[in-house]
């Protein structure tokens, strides 16, 4: 798990629990966020062990403000552990309510955006495929490299339709990783390291959905919103629970919320110590037989030598 502010975090340590919380500092020339980062190898919810639930729990009912109803947004990764929760904090407190578990944080991200922007529309892409199918079978492709895509969809001069769905299925799935995962590139189109037929396909697509919105719109905005603007709409609080991994750019969504947003982060690691390098023995066999040419150098060597050596060797630039 990764944050950009983590470097700059001040950590408070709770020996009891085993719980590591990291708090922003007041860093010169860096906006504070309000990112509260709770870390636990125990789950909680046994007698004697003080865990992650038990610090949501606490958090949750610490100072709840503002409207009585409202609900607050929990974000999970699936919906077996929102059930837990419910459990949990029903045995605990009697009562589980107007507490809204969201299963990944897409939906909240969308959610804010639509509650600033109540006329905007967003496209359900799981609906792109038929689109760029009926852009595949339309489209007069002019880009230098796009013989190879005409090369696999005519035949004949004439397009094989069933290539072309084929094709078109494929490409929602890749369309949608661009989203989340290159959303910075797609929303600078020209510059980026596309095929340029698939900077052809993309452009039609949004010429296709119209006013209707993607994930780019949705990033775009939030990192181009003035920080200072006080006319933004947000829940009093939001708080994710065992989430492990997100997309960069909704990390980076996060870190723009959390200047106005209190974020209540709690991630449970499979240990204290640090096991970033571990290696399966399958992958250290595979770096001993293809990666260490020299004999005299041993896998343990990548993790002794100076200037991150074993990062330079296992990923090259």
């Amino acid at each position: 798990m990764k944050t950009k502010q983590m470097s700059q975090s001040a950590v408070e340590v709770k020996p009891e629990a085993q719980t590591i919380i990291l708090q922003p500092s007041k860093t010169k020339g860096f906006k504070k966020n309000k990112i509260k980062f709770i870390q636990n190898t125990e789950i909680g919810g046994s007698a004697g062990k003080i865990g992650l639930s038990d610090s949501f729990i606490a958090d949750l009912f610490a100072s709840k403000k503002g409207n009585l109803f409202e609900q607050t947004p929990v974000v999970i990764p699936n919906q077996a552990l929102g059930a837990w929760l419910k459990d949990r904090i029903t045995t605990d407190k009697n009562i589980c309510a107007n507490v809204n578990f969201i299963q990944l944080l897409g939906p909240v991200i969308q959610q804010i955006y639509l509650s600033n922007n109540p006329n905007s529309e967003i496209f359900d892409f799981s609906q792109a495929k038929f689109i760029i199918y009926a852009i595949l079978c339309k489209h007069r492709f002019g880009s230098a490299d796009s013989s190879e895509i005409i090369n696999y969809l005519y035949a004949d001069g004439i397009v094989d339709k069933f290539k072309a769905f084929q094709l078109a299925s494929q490409l929602q799935g890749i369309f949608h990783e661009y989203l989340y995962l290159r959303t910075s590139e797609l929303s600078k189109l020209k510059p980026a390291y596309f095929k340029e037929w698939q900077k052809e396909i993309w452009c039609e697509l949004l010429h296709n959905i119209g006013e209707q919105k993607t994930f780019v719109d949705i990033y775009r905005y939030f990192i181009e919103l003035d920080d200072e603007d006080q006319k933004l709409i947000l829940p009093p609080r939001l708080f994710i629970f065992g989430l492990s991994s997100i997309y960069p750019s909704q990390l980076e969504i996060l870190q723009k919320l959390s200047i106005r947003l209190k974020i209540y982060w709690y991630y449970q690691p499979c240990s204290d110590a640090y096991y970033g390098d571990l290696l399966s023995v399958k992958a250290r066999e595979n770096i001993k037989n293809k990666l260490l040419r020299k004999p005299d150098l041993s896998i343990e060597d990548l993790y002794l030598a100076p200037n991150n050596i074993d990062r330079q060797i296992l990923f090259p630039q």
